[in-house]
């Protein structure tokens, strides 16, 4: 019989990763949502959008700061591990159907707007995930 039991995770500050013994291949990588949410903001920061606490917890509604607030959610919960939408939506005061609809608005401006979708690309190589297969 296999063993086929996780070994203790490898851990850095901002990266989890499970190895499971009997397959060295395998492995599941898990990214915190404040690396995530450190990134994404550096990121707006080279752009020229200055992405402060209170502008990104906060209530604004432009969507200079709309979009890259539905960047973090959509990385977190795709590759954060046992973040719920109702967490996630906690830590930006939010409720969880306000994270589905910003998720669901940004895959719709991916489709429709090129600069979205370059900046989801360029988020992805910074983050080193693939965005269509498994981090």
């Amino acid at each position: 019989m296999e063993n086929t039991t996780q070994s203790q995770p490898v851990i850095h500050p901002w990266v989890y990763v499970w190895r499971v013994d009997s397959d060295k291949t395998n492995y599941r990588r898990s990214i915190s949502p404040r690396y995530i949410i450190d990134m994404v903001s550096r990121y707006y920061i080279t752009k020229g959008i200055s992405l402060s606490s209170p502008v990104l917890f906060g209530p604004s509604r432009k969507s200079m700061y709309v979009v890259p607030r539905y960047m973090m959610w959509y990385f977190i919960y795709k590759y954060s591990a046992k973040q719920s939408l109702k967490s996630i939506g906690m830590i930006f005061n939010r409720d969880h159907s306000t994270v589905i609809n910003g998720i669901k608005r940004l895959k719709n401006y991916c489709e429709t707007e090129p600069q979205t979708r370059q900046m989801l690309n360029d988020l992805c190589t910074l983050l080193k995930v693939d965005e269509y297969g498994t981090p």
